[in-house]
């Protein structure tokens, strides 16, 4: 789970100045967090899911909270959420829109 977070962390930053529409640091306490599904694929075993919140401490220390890990292959998340899915060095935003999975954006290292 650990090498997922730290996996994960410079495809949001790519997509975090890439889209106008994609954050994922909350900066303050909020009612409602952002949440990010993390998902990396595995071919011989189950995905490893993970619903994680990133919050900002200070300028270069930020913590992550988790709130699920689970493996699953279909793993459902929530309306307006985003499913950021790593499988190697690639990844593919995804975003729950009134319950169509829509591609957001993609990340190919080749």
């Amino acid at each position: 789970m650990k090498n997922l977070i730290e996996i994960s962390v410079k495809h949001l930053i790519y997509y975090s100045l890439k889209l106008k529409n994609f954050a994922f640091v909350n900066f303050e306490e909020e009612s409602r967090p952002i949440r990010v599904v993390l998902t990396q694929v595995f071919e011989k075993e189950k995905n490893l899911n993970v619903i994680a919140e990133y919050h900002y401490l200070s300028f270069s220390k930020y913590e992550v909270t988790i709130t699920t890990a689970m493996r699953k292959d279909e793993f459902t998340f929530s309306d307006g959420q985003f499913k950021l899915e790593i499988d190697g060095k690639n990844s593919i935003l995804l975003k729950n829109e009134r319950g169509q999975i829509k591609t957001i954006s993609t990340f190919d290292s080749y």
